[in-house]
């Protein structure tokens, strides 16, 4: 926490961001939320920095709010790439709205780079997706892609590969 704080001085939205990691690291989601709302007042609303923050809520289940969040910096610019990313993936665990997360993780496929493991994300995150529309073999269709671009990932239902 020490040398986050130091880094405060320095550079005021990344030391907020790195004690908000150890909060989230400790489990202390309170102060994480704090620290990450901090490092988007100190850049000036970055989207850099709020796109952490909505990360961090759709990984303690404010998916919501992260949609908001994501939706927000998409109409400043639809081609923050990044953002469909974690748009999609956040409806993907909301399970509302999917034909948006599709839109969305469609469009990140069409402009990422040849980010092996973003890519992977992507896929794993349309099979999600349509594991829940119950299209089962679209589903195994992108889990299989996901899998090729990285094969050890650990969160794809294992009847499905």
């Amino acid at each position: 926490i020490l040398i986050a704080s130091d880094i405060k001085e320095i550079d005021a939205p990344l030391g907020h961001a790195a004690l908000a990691m150890i909060y989230e690291r400790d489990n202390d989601f309170i102060l994480a939320e704090e620290e990450y709302k901090q490092a988007v007042k100190a850049s000036n609303g970055s989207t850099t920095y709020k796109s952490k923050l909505a990360n961090f809520y759709t990984e303690i289940g404010k998916v919501s709010q992260a949609i908001d969040i994501l939706e927000k910096i998409l109409a400043e610019n639809s081609d923050e790439t990044d953002a469909l990313l974690a748009l999609g993936k956040a409806i993907a665990v909301h399970g509302k709205n999917l034909q948006k997360g599709i839109s969305a993780l469609n469009s990140y496929i069409e402009q990422a780079n040849n980010d092996d493991e973003k890519l992977s994300e992507a896929y794993c995150s349309l099979g999600k997706i349509y594991l829940k529309q119950n299209n089962k073999q679209k589903a195994k269709s992108y889990f299989t892609k996901a899998i090729d671009l990285n094969p050890n990932r650990l969160d794809i239902p294992i009847k499905y590969l």
